[in-house]
């Protein structure tokens, strides 16, 4: 399973900064980075199962 988490700036409000948390949140679920996607400003992670 591959999810895209985008990443955000850090001078937007706290209530839209969620993405930036979910990199956390997914790497707790035992998914792993598997690239960083520059043109997308996010990245994309792996859980393999």
């Amino acid at each position: 399973m591959e999810v895209y988490v985008s990443e955000v700036d850090s001078s937007w409000p706290p209530n839209i900064r969620f993405p930036t948390e979910s990199k956390e949140f997914y790497e707790k679920l035992g998914f792993r980075l598997k690239k960083q996607l520059p043109r997308q400003k996010g990245y994309l992670y792996r859980l393999e199962l």
